[in-house]
């Protein structure tokens, strides 16, 4: 299986970088394939975990068309002690979106080469999930995830498959939004709620014809008894 992943991960490696070279005349039309942006965040929060105290830069490409989508996202702490990189294959239908995603996180305790995709070896973690993005009537967003490959393991060296739910409910600029896990892994000992919370939007005005989106996290997980509170610009 890991050559299959090797192949997918070197195609949209490629794809990437032929799309890159045309995005300048892409986006000189109206609605360009193209999407780029970089969050600056307080602390790196995800799914109920800190995993970076410190601020971080997260910049992120996509490609997608005709309901395709690939694209890159990455993290990195501006002390240096933390720097991950995610490549991702999704598909939308309606209201579904269907996603690969290959998460990395370097680290000197990582002992393989980034290109090696054995499951007993490899420091990649896959993951699939099934997202619906809710309607006009009805903004609730529901996410279900799944890692089922790479380095989520037990100390017996068996896949976890660490799975995760969230569910999100969204008032104007405020969401509200509830995580747990069913089973043990890298989440949780065992089932609990792991996330849940509030995330606020807003629009901060620069100058009459420019504003930075701005995010504020008030997170907590109940399952550790800890509480997280960040906040996000997008540029």
């Amino acid at each position: 299986m890991h050559i299959v992943v090797r192949i997918f991960l070197s195609t949209v490696i490629l794809i990437m970088l032929n799309a890159a070279s045309f995005a300048q005349d892409s986006l000189s039309k109206k609605e360009s394939p193209f999407s780029f942006n970089t969050d600056i965040v307080s602390s790196y929060l995800w799914r109920g975990s800190m995993i970076s105290n410190v601020p971080n830069v997260q910049p992120y490409f996509s490609f997608s068309k005709k309901g395709f989508e690939i694209g890159s996202w990455g993290s990195a702490a501006i002390n240096g002690d933390y720097s991950e990189l995610d490549i991702y294959a999704a598909y939308n239908l309606d209201n579904l979106k269907f996603t690969l995603t290959d998460y990395y996180v370097f680290s000197e305790l990582n002992k393989e080469s980034y290109f090696n995709y054995a499951n007993s070896k490899t420091d990649h973690s896959l993951e699939g999930t099934i997202e619906f993005s809710g309607t006009e009537k009805l903004p609730l967003k529901i996410l279900a995830a799944t890692f089922f490959y790479g380095n989520d393991k037990n100390d017996s060296g068996v896949n976890n498959h660490s799975t995760y739910f969230e569910a999100t409910y969204s008032f104007s600029n405020l969401d509200v939004i509830l995580g747990i896990t069913p089973k043990s892994g890298m989440y949780a000992a065992g089932w609990g709620i792991v996330n849940t919370g509030i995330e606020a939007h807003k629009e901060i005005k620069i100058t009459d014809h420019f504003s930075i989106p701005a995010t504020f996290a008030l997170l907590a997980n109940p399952l550790e008894e800890k509480i997280f509170f960040a906040v996000g610009f997008t540029l």
